[in-house]
């Protein structure tokens, strides 16, 4: 390489470097100078956010309503997540200043995950003793003692005159 021409490139070289780092830090600057503060409220369109961009840290709680979504979001949202829900539920008859005892299994692989009872009639003095999940062990029930409950146990007594009939039901579902 020649004299002249070394001396043609030391100077393109030098420019080039520097426009570089005028470019890189004009950008950084930009970042810098350019926060939400700058940007008045309702200003930013869906056409000025890039598609995946946007995460749930990127919205306010609660700021959402669903009309928000579209319907396929909203058919999402809706859809529940439980599965195999069944409510199975009995009656039995307690007789004058009685106690009876109603024990209803879940459909076998199902668990309970809920359940209670009432009174048909509530006019006479009547209570409802114990309501509680069970395990069913063939034809037997048990308390669950750490086991998911496949049953219900609604135990009720009444203090008056006259037969009254008590109401149980157990909510069960499929395991995940």
């Amino acid at each position: 390489m020649n004299r002249s021409s070394r001396k043609s490139v030391i100077p393109a070289l030098l420019i080039a470097t520097v426009l570089l780092m005028v470019g890189l830090a004009g950008t950084a600057t930009a970042a810098k100078l350019i926060t939400g503060k700058n940007i008045k409220n309702n200003t930013v369109t869906t056409q000025d956010i890039k598609n995946n961009n946007l995460s749930s840290a990127d919205v306010k709680d609660g700021s959402l309503s669903s009309k928000d979504f579209n319907g396929a979001v909203k058919n999402k949202l809706n859809k529940p997540n439980v599965v195999g829900y069944e409510v199975i539920t009995d009656t039995v008859t307690v007789t004058t200043a009685g106690q009876s005892t109603i024990f209803l299994a879940c459909t076998p692989g199902k668990y309970a995950v809920g359940g209670g009872g009432d009174w048909a009639n509530t006019e006479n003095s009547q209570v409802i003793v114990e309501s509680a999940p069970q395990k069913q062990i063939g034809e037997f029930f048990a308390a669950p003692d750490g086991d998911p409950a496949t049953a219900w146990k609604l135990t009720g007594e009444h203090n008056a005159l006259g037969d009254v009939d008590l109401n149980a039901y157990v909510i069960c579902v499929n395991p995940n």
